[in-house]
């Protein structure tokens, strides 16, 4: 093994990084906020079905290069590699150690060339592009002769099990080194087909029959279509999804695909569980879509159900599959055009987060807040603040926070004083109710809170004879709503035979007095 001297902007270290730092997403496109999200999104699916642990690679290696789209660090590195034939050689994604692939070759350069510049549909090919070159290192494992090449690939490819390689072994030729879901399908639409090898290409007009797979057999009753559009309208399965699996003899969604009727049944379910049994299609399965959006800030549903896959909820939104991809579960201020994509469904507590993260955009004109001293009600200001973030200023609090407290009607205190803050100015009635609340009761600051049974006309102290440390913790235990616990606290009124202090020993005197002014 050669050695080499590492100039400048090389290194034979390995990066090891639990921060996504990114600089690049599919070469040229989005900002970095938006190639940070792509880009985790892109690994989290690396490791989707993964069963064998993933782990860096800790071999040494001879040379590297630190970004192989720079061209005068490119052109440092490949005139290393003159005369020095082939070998093996590592892409290792910058931001996740345990992220690369390993490859052979005989021509490094050529290589190197070929793959930042093809588009290939392989895993490897397609998250790189995706990520971007620029956040790999490049390196060289070893020179090594050419007959040697498929001994020494298979060494590492089963030392390490690469995440971002789709075989781990050497059995395959150079150009055929690579698998992905869809070329292993359209390798199957030709090997595997019950029908004329010679049929061309299926394109629209072609009629649809879909037979229900059963564990023991083909259902002989179908359903046909006249098109892929019109099987994909009523089947909710996306059109390039029906395409990918047509004539292939693997399922999707426990439904088979063709472009003529089945004959030999018997036949055809063999075929069907051959291909179960070589080809893992998981991974494939639609995923169902949560699309919410925002109409008098109340969070709504669309269509008040999931969209069946991403394809769908791409087509409703008149966009890509990769711009639905992007934003799934991203929970931006905007969301796309108003909308909010997510891959399951939001609880209460999402719901309120999603609203808290709308009314946190800043956008001028969108939100005015009025904000009043809870002592007396006056205006703060003498007029309502534009925007929630002009109103963050003023405060010198997060717009974020001042959006959480909007409209709560509870003071929080801020800049030494208790305030209200509202989405709109508030009229007599409101104010009647305000001066009626125990401003003690601060919205944004922790208070314990005592919980007390009634038995025998005495107070008896729950948990242990100490107070929960907050609401939040108090509503988690008991099971009770937040409105709820702040409606009763300091009333003397109780709620499931419980009662609620923001004070120790409540007194019996405190109880007759509240019941007195009841009775009143």
């Amino acid at each position: 093994m050669v050695v080499a001297n590492l100039p400048i902007g090389f290194s034979s270290k390995r990066v090891a990084s639990n921060v996504f730092v990114l600089k690049q997403c599919v070469r040229f496109y989005s900002t970095v906020a938006e190639r940070l999200d792509l880009n985790v999104d892109a690994v989290k699916d690396l490791y989707t079905d993964r069963l064998a642990p993933a782990k860096p690679f800790t071999d040494k290696v001879v040379l590297s290069v630190s970004n192989i789209l720079d061209v005068s660090l490119r052109a440092q590195f490949f005139s290393q590699l003159k005369d020095k034939g082939g070998g093996i050689y590592l892409f290792q994604y910058k931001h996740d150690p345990n992220v690369f692939y390993i490859g052979r070759t005989t021509q490094f350069v050529y290589r190197f060339r070929s793959h930042i510049n093809h588009k290939l549909s392989d895993k490897f090919h397609v998250f790189g592009n995706l990520v971007g070159w620029d956040n790999f290192t490049v390196s060289i494992v070893e020179f090594c002769e050419k007959q040697d090449l498929g001994l020494r690939e298979n060494y590492y490819l089963q030392k390490y099990l690469p995440l971002l390689n789709t075989t781990f072994s050497s059995k395959l030729s150079d150009t055929a080194i690579y698998e992905t879901l869809t070329s292993k399908l359209k390798e199957i639409k030709l090997s595997n087909s019950i029908f004329s090898k010679d049929k061309k290409s299926i394109y629209k007009g072609v009629g649809i029959y879909i037979y229900k797979l059963s564990p023991s057999h083909i259902d002989p009753v179908f359903d046909k279509y006249s098109s892929l559009n019109k099987a994909s309208e009523m089947t909710k399965i996306a059109r390039s999804t029906l395409a990918l699996y047509l004539d292939s003899n693997v399922p999707s969604e426990g439904l088979l695909f063709y472009s003529e009727p089945l004959v030999d049944f018997e036949s055809s379910f063999q075929l069907v569980s051959e291909s179960l049994d070589n080809f893992n299609i998981s991974s494939n399965k639609s995923k169902k879509v949560w699309v919410y959006t925002i109409f008098n800030n109340e969070v709504e549903l669309v269509n008040n159900e999931p969209f069946d896959s991403r394809g769908l909820a791409a087509k409703f939104l008149n966009t890509s599959h990769n711009v639905v991809r992007y934003f799934m579960d991203s929970w931006k201020g905007r969301g796309y055009n108003g909308y909010y994509l997510f891959s399951n469904p939001l609880n209460r507590e999402g719901l309120e987060s999603l609203l808290a993260l709308y009314l946190s955009d800043s956008t001028p004109g969108k939100v005015k807040v009025w904000a009043y001293c809870a002592n007396t009600l006056e205006l703060i200001n003498n007029s309502f603040f534009n925007t929630l973030k002009e109103a963050g200023n003023f405060f010198d609090m997060k717009y974020t926070t001042i959006a959480k407290h909007l409209d709560t009607e509870l003071p929080t205190k801020q800049g030494g004083r208790l305030i209200y803050l509202f989405s709109h100015e508030i009229d007599n009635e409101m104010r009647d109710q305000l001066k009626n609340k125990d401003i003690t009761v601060i919205s944004n600051t922790t208070t314990e809170i005592w919980v007390y049974k009634k038995s025998n006309g005495e107070f008896t102290l729950l948990d242990n004879n100490q107070p929960f440390k907050s609401r939040l913790e108090a509503t988690k235990a008991l099971k009770i709503s937040h409105k709820t616990l702040t409606k009763k606290l300091n009333t003397y009124i109780p709620y499931n035979e419980l009662y609620f202090f923001t004070f120790p020993n409540p007194s019996e005197a405190g109880l007759r007095d509240e019941v007195s002014e009841v009775k009143k």
